[in-house]
């Protein structure tokens, strides 16, 4: 993990460079930036969602999350552990999206996002389905 959270820091400090150009601070103030993160409740994902959450290099810069995942309707404990994250209350929301649904299944999620963080990944019974 040593190596994903450092690619993680540096793609959020990556934003956040780009963004300083954007626009002037005359006081401390801070930018929303909108990242949508699809597989978010997958092994990668959940750690990509929790270094977005917890991540303070710039203190201009906070990240608000869509987690985009296949379904919402079972109960996962994953999803109860990202909610559980510092920030989460505020700043992470959960979308439904079906990744085999084509783009128009992932427009409402990626709504308003800057950034998109691709994590997921389609499971072998859904692949079968699509042949």
């Amino acid at each position: 993990f040593k190596s994903l959270s450092a690619e993680v820091s540096h793609f959020a400090d990556a934003i956040a460079d780009n963004l300083r150009g954007s626009f002037s601070i005359s006081a401390p103030v801070k930018k929303m930036v909108r990242v949508a993160v699809t597989g978010g409740t997958g092994y990668l994902g959940s750690y990509v969602v929790k270094t977005l959450l917890e991540y303070d290099e710039d203190p201009t810069i906070e990240f608000q999350v869509v987690c985009v995942v296949r379904g919402l309707s079972e109960p996962s404990p994953m999803l109860s552990t990202l909610e559980g994250l510092d920030g989460a209350k505020e700043r992470l929301q959960f979308a439904e999206a079906d990744l085999m649904g084509g783009e128009s299944a992932f427009a409402a999620a990626f709504l308003g996002c800057t950034y998109l963080i691709h994590c997921a990944s389609p499971n072998s019974a859904e692949l079968l389905q699509a042949q």
